[in-house]
């Protein structure tokens, strides 16, 4: 068979010593994988209710993707946010019909996976080290557990809540499947590894090339068989014949809709074809450096995800991962090794040509390979010296005190290296990461509170969310999905409902230096009540500011200067506000527009701003300046006006350098966009242009 015929032959006869250590792992498997499981899920569940301490933009949105599944939309592929395969909404969608919706149920979600994944990599290793010397075996297995269970690197990501934390759980269970047919040539196994490769495809676009591993695999057996027999045919037919059946949804979506199956490749790849091929080349030598160093040397900046510049791997499991590398190195023409060479460059690749994210991110689904390339550097020396010891055991009392001193030394240094690599992760994640002031607004803690609040308010009741977009995840996702929430930004503008006798109003106002929401709703809606939200310790300051305006209040708001215009009775202007009448060439005015909607769910329509000046006769009108955007800078599009409001929205324009002296007309009206179609007014004569009045340039 596979394992047995074609492995590496042992250095060392198996002795008296090496065998009492093998069979206390092999009696006592059972009992050591599970204390290592437990003391792994406790790394991954351990205040997990409150770290990490937010959602961020992409774990908030499997969150939404589970209650649109839970709604009974059942996607193959999720087109929002670039593309994403769809099996750990899923998941989410499973786990919050007991914890119900939030961030708690994301974030357990991902922590169960990485559990998993502690066992499975105990399973690919013990199908990989069969064939080696017995300690090997015997420990090898247990140690790439081990390693699994205690990583700073594993334990990070299966806190966060993304779907990436699936890679390394398919990756060991496809290869624990697959060599175990190698090995028996059971057509279970590889019905099983076929299966399991097709759904891997459901998980993260790095599952794209878990294909070329299990080929690989096929091709190293081969190899090593010096043949290629029917049987090794049809094994390969029933693999990659099931795993084409499981993908086949997903592969008719991925045909009928390619450009949004590949986006996030697309968006992700460094390769930039305006670039020359030699710049693109140098662009990939670097990110493929960076990527490199990530297990050992430097890793990734972002604090979101890690101590900014940390390694993958401590110092004592990078010298492990050395020594594995060059044992495998060393015997690369037994097909484990080569295979573990393979599984760890391959799985590096997405790494080497992406940005945009997380370095340790993207090489995940190398991380088994990793853990059982420790275990050998750990195992194999061990493995040297028990067979040292035992042949030196009759030698002379000198030579047997020097040995007892070796052997008792290397498993001192390999005890105390791994109890430190758990200590660490434990110090590093919990104690250094995890009490970062800053990290809850890496992972936008804000948001979540904006939209805890917001959750708690009658469905239908206005809200009305300033500066930050309600179409956050992480807003949608707390807020319950309110039906009745719209975003304004309120350093530049104001929604004013006008007199709603139906329901209250309440605003959610977000803190800063220039957001005046507040202080003008004070003025303007004197009836209002104020709450303060959650203090953020960061800054000392709260998270938001509630202003509720009781239902049937209307707001006390006039322009200085009235200026009625209609656009087909769909938006009316009601005047306006100029901080004053004589400029420099160079300065910018400040113009305060007060519209309001006429009808309820409008097109969207761009709204300009220009200063016109007269030429010469026979000539274009001079344009001294032009503002042309969505109200309130593109934070407030008119199809989210309501009939009856008041939309106050505050411009800055600036006048032309060379623009001459003169009496200059200030114009504003609304387009459609793309077709560049103004909006008609009720005045035929206008052509859709209000003149709000004159300013004189000096």
């Amino acid at each position: 068979m596979f394992g047995s015929q074609y492995s590496i032959p042992d250095l060392c006869p198996q002795t008296m010593l090496s065998q009492r250590m093998s069979n206390l792992a092999r009696t006592n498997k059972f009992w050591f994988l599970l204390g290592i499981t437990i003391a792994g899920a406790f790394m991954r569940l351990h205040q997990l209710d409150s770290l990490p301490p937010g959602d961020g933009y992409d774990a908030a949105q499997y969150g939404l993707d589970a209650l649109q599944i839970l709604d009974g939309k059942y996607p193959i592929f999720l087109a929002t946010n670039f593309g994403r395969e769809v099996l750990f909404s899923y998941l989410v969608a499973f786990v919050y019909l007991f914890s119900g919706p939030g961030t708690f149920g994301i974030h357990f979600s991902s922590a169960i996976i990485g559990i998993l994944t502690i066992p499975a990599v105990f399973l690919a290793a013990r199908e990989l080290l069969v064939g080696e010397q017995e300690l090997v075996r015997s420990w090898g297995p247990l140690l790439a557990a081990l390693v699994t269970a205690v990583s700073y690197w594993h334990i990070n990501w299966s806190r966060v809540g993304l779907r990436v934390i699936w890679i390394p759980l398919f990756a060991s269970l496809i290869v624990a499947s697959l060599w175990r047919g190698l090995r028996t040539g059971s057509r279970a196994a590889f019905a099983t590894s076929g299966l399991l490769l097709g759904l891997s495809l459901y998980t993260y676009q790095a599952a794209r090339l878990l294909p070329l591993l299990v080929l690989f695999a096929f091709v190293v057996s081969i190899i090593a068989r010096r043949s290629l027999s029917r049987r090794t045919v049809e094994e390969m037919l029933l693999t990659f014949g099931l795993a084409l059946l499981v993908f086949a949804p997903l592969g008719l979506y991925a045909w009928r809709n390619p450009d949004v199956f590949n986006d996030r490749v697309r968006q992700a790849t460094l390769v930039d074809r305006s670039e020359s091929i030699r710049e693109q080349a140098q662009i990939m030598l670097d990110q493929s450096r960076t990527a490199l160093r990530m297990y050992m040397v430097e890793g990734d900046n972002e604090p979101q995800f890690t101590i900014p510049g940390r390694p993958s791997l401590n110092p004592f499991l990078s010298l492990a991962f050395l020594a594995g590398i060059l044992i495998a190195l060393w015997r690369w023409k037994g097909p484990v090794y080569a295979f573990l060479l393979f599984w760890l460059l391959l799985l590096t690749v997405p790494a080497m040509v992406a940005g945009q994210a997380a370095t340790a991110k993207r090489a995940l689904g190398a991380f088994p390979a990793v853990a059982i390339l420790i275990a050998v550097g750990l195992t194999v020396p061990w493995q040297q010296l028990l067979a040292f010891a035992d042949r030196t055991e009759s030698s002379p009392s000198l030579v047997s005190h020097w040995r007892n001193w070796l052997l008792a030394g290397y498993g001192i240094v390999v005890t105390l290296g791994l109890v430190w690599t758990a200590v660490t992760s434990y110090r590093d994640y919990f104690l250094r990461w995890g009490l970062d002031p800053g990290l809850p607004a890496h992972f936008q803690a804000d948001h979540s509170e904006v939209g805890r609040y917001i959750g708690q308010l009658p469905p239908e009741e206005t809200v009305l969310v300033s500066p930050f977009p309600v179409s956050h995840p992480a807003i949608q996702l707390h807020a319950r999905r309110h039906p009745n929430m719209r975003s304004y930004d309120g350093h530049f503008c104001l929604i004013l409902p006008v007199g709603d006798d139906l329901s209250d109003t309440t605003y959610v106002i977000v803190p800063g230096p220039q957001e005046l929401s507040l202080e003008r709703l004070q003025q303007v809606y004197r009836e209002g009540q104020v709450l303060r939200g959650p203090l953020r310790t960061d800054i000392n300051a709260p998270y938001y500011w509630s202003y509720r305006v009781p239902a049937g209040t209307a707001p006390d708001v006039k322009s200085e200067i009235t200026a009625e215009f209609n656009w087909d009775n769909k938006i009316m202007l009601l005047g306006y506000d100029l901080d004053r009448d004589t400029y420099q060439a160079g300065e910018k005015l400040t113009l305060t527009l007060y519209y309001q909607a006429l009808e309820d769910n409008m097109s969207g329509y761009t709204a300009f701003v220009h200063l016109v000046g007269d030429s010469d006769p026979g000539s274009e009108p001079i344009l001294a300046g032009q503002i042309d955007s969505e109200p309130c800078r593109s934070a407030l599009d008119t199809n989210q006006w309501r009939a009856g409001e008041i939309i106050v929205d505050a411009i800055s324009l600036q006048i032309a350098e060379d623009a001459r002296p003169g009496e200059y007309r200030l114009l504003t009206g609304f387009y459609s966009w793309p077709d560049l179609q103004r909006l008609p007014s009720m005045d035929i004569e206008s052509d859709g242009e209000a003149v709000l009045g004159t300013i004189y340039v000096e």
